[in-house]
């Protein structure tokens, strides 16, 4: 009797505590797993510009397939030859994301990401953020040039929130 007790009181002790740290290991994992993926998109869309010799889109996309301002949609990736920032029939569909996650925040100065055929982003130029918000924060942001060079933003203030290219903190939901 007394030993089951004792028993039920350190499983709950052992659930009481390893449960939160196992809630923050899997906020964690998304939030990596949705800053690799963002990476990806990124990356491969300038390589796809190159690669097929023509304009490519990323953007956040409504149910029209047309781009959107709101990046936490769904995202797209594909040839827009017309430049009317819609996937139309005779346009290839490249890649493609769900939407993002309830805690969590994407942001683009634009309504899309567009490189053109030799990999410039011209105007389409900003910081693409991610902010995961949970017991603890997780973010990034990738910084887009005209030459359509993307690099990691930094930490300067080594708060443990990614910053844009101004310098501020990437914004979080909340």
């Amino acid at each position: 009797g007394a030993w089951a007790v004792t028993q039920d009181i350190r499983l709950a002790l052992t659930l009481l505590v390893g449960l939160p740290a196992l809630q923050d290991f899997q906020h964690s994992q998304r939030a990596r797993q949705d800053i690799a993926t963002l990476k990806i998109l990124l990356f491969s869309s300038r390589e796809q510009a190159l690669h097929l010799a023509e304009p490519v889109t990323l953007c956040p996309y409504n149910a029209n397939q047309q781009c959107s301002n709101n990046w936490n949609l769904p995202l797209m990736v594909f040839t827009d030859r017309n430049n009317n920032q819609r996937l139309d029939a005779d346009e290839t569909l490249l890649n493609q994301t769900t939407a993002g996650h309830s805690n969590s925040l994407r942001t683009f100065s634009g309504q899309l990401i567009r490189f053109d055929a030799r990999g410039f982003a011209g105007l389409n130029t900003g910081s693409f953020s991610y902010c995961y918000q949970a017991v603890q924060t997780h973010s990034a942001s990738f910084v887009i040039s005209r030459l359509g060079r993307i690099r990691r933003g930094g930490d300067s203030n080594n708060d443990g929130i990614a910053e844009l290219a101004n310098g501020q903190n990437v914004p979080c939901p909340g």
